[in-house]
């Protein structure tokens, strides 16, 4: 049952439900699951729906087996790193342009999810998310994919680091993650996308002098 931003479901007794989407139906369709694996006892369960996969177009829906392991995407930063002068901005944020790449060398589609940054300085105690901006992108905090990822493929992005005040004049050392769950609530922990590894999501430590 459609709702406004996502779906409702509902189901006679207690089950796990992979939920798949896919933008045609028929003998070509590619269904590809939605990633939140629900194990629950209640018989109706909402869910939110991102707007960058609610932007397809047309969606059918399904519930189908969970999924195999054999047969999964897996995200991995390929490439981050600066593309050009730091600069600071008349607010005195810090802004850094960067190049990023994502690939997927699963053996199954991998579906629509964000890609976040996030930065230490010498005295933070823990990472602190860094907004990344880039052009065309609703999200001005973290970009999302567009489309559905294939085996072997990858995605580039290009956009602007914007560090905060405090970070001026600091070492800070980033790190990009792909599928990553920042700013989100209640998401599995395997965020959107159900990988055949979940610990090489993270990038290599990238150390930058702000200006």
């Amino acid at each position: 049952e459609p709702v406004p931003g996502g779906i409702r479901l509902f189901w006679p007794q207690s089950t796990r439900l992979n939920l798949q989407y896919a933008t045609c139906v028929g003998a070509q369709a590619c269904w590809l699951p939605l990633n939140w694996g629900l194990e629950t006892n209640n018989t109706e369960f909402s869910l939110a729906l991102p707007r960058a996969v609610t932007s397809l177009g047309n969606l059918y829906f399904r519930l189908g087996p969970p999924p195999a392991l054999s047969g999964l995407p897996d995200l991995m930063v390929t490439g981050f790193q600066v593309a050009g002068e730091a600069t600071v901005a008349p607010d005195n944020t810090v802004n850094v342009p960067v190049r990023l790449v994502v690939k997927n060398q699963g053996t199954a589609p991998a579906g629509i999810f964000k890609i976040s940054v996030e930065y230490k300085g010498p005295n933070d105690n823990s990472p602190l998310p860094v907004p990344f901006v880039v052009a065309g992108q609703y999200d001005h905090t973290c970009p999302w994919t567009s489309e559905f990822l294939s085996p072997g493929a990858q995605i580039k992005l290009g956009g602007t680091l914007s560090f905060p005040t405090k970070a001026r004049g600091q070492t800070v050392v980033t790190q990009a993650l792909a599928d990553s769950g920042a700013g989100d609530a209640l998401m599995p922990p395997w965020n959107r996308v159900l990988e055949s590894d979940e610990t090489n999501n993270r990038s290599a430590n990238m150390s930058l002098t702000l200006p």
